[in-house]
């Protein structure tokens, strides 16, 4: 290589004068770069350097602040989903029994008369038959309430055309007082039914009084007939 460099520079003077200039220059700078003194470091980099921070224990902590001021209330929020329903419980302890009250006061309704029919009778169509009463008369006293209850048994006809109105009517002193509806249905059965409660009205002085009883049948047709049997009357007074 070096050879070949002499070889060429010696044939050309320029680039021989231009080679040694290029190496007179590097020479100085490298000697002026020598005899510079080393560059001061700067106090921004010596402080730096020379400081050093060491983390100090944590301090003791502060007092609490007083609780600030409360807040606006915000929106409701939405109802949650109901959950599903329990088990049911099991039955409580039976509580002690009370104590028994107060004696009631002794009523005074007392029974004046038990009336009743004897046999049975027959009540045919289109006629209003008696049905005779055993001990059907008592007296009501001046300023007594009585009130007529029963029942009786009646056998209802095959058939009943153009019926309306059946009925046993329960009169005292002769005055329908009471009934029972008879039935046309079902058929040639026993029926036994109430008699409708009915009052009579407290008299200014004793008054003699005579409870009887007829079925009125208002079927059309021969053969269409009731039986009435076992009517029973009670007559109870309140004072």
């Amino acid at each position: 290589m070096t050879n070949y460099l002499g070889t060429r520079l010696r044939g050309n003077p320029v680039a021989l004068f231009s080679l040694m200039l290029v190496l007179a220059g590097g020479l100085y700078a490298a000697a002026a770069y020598g005899a510079k003194p080393p560059p001061k470091p700067s106090t921004k980099a010596t402080k730096k350097a020379q400081t050093i921070r060491v983390a100090g224990p944590a301090g003791p902590r502060g007092a609490t602040g007083p609780v600030g001021p409360r807040g606006a209330i915000g929106p409701a929020g939405r109802a949650g989903v109901a959950g599903p329903a329990g088990p049911t419980g099991s039955a409580g302890l039976a509580g002690a029994a009370g104590s028994a009250g107060p004696a009631g006061i002794a009523g005074s309704a007392a029974v004046q008369v038990r009336a009743s029919s004897t046999g049975s009778v027959a009540a045919p169509h289109g006629a209003s038959t008696s049905v005779p009463l055993s001990g059907a008369s008592w007296t009501q006293a001046a300023g007594d309430l009585d009130l007529v209850v029963g029942s009786v048994t009646l056998q209802t006809p095959s058939a009943c055309t153009g019926s309306f109105g059946n009925a046993l009517v329960i009169n005292v002193d002769g005055t329908a007082t009471t009934f029972a509806l008879a039935p046309t249905t079902p058929a040639s059965t026993s029926v036994t039914l109430p008699i409708a409660v009915a009052g009579i009205m407290e008299p200014g002085a004793s008054t003699s009084r005579t409870v009887s009883a007829a079925l009125a049948n208002n079927c059309t047709k021969s053969g269409e007939d009731f039986t009435v049997s076992n009517v029973k009357l009670d007559v109870v007074k309140f004072t």
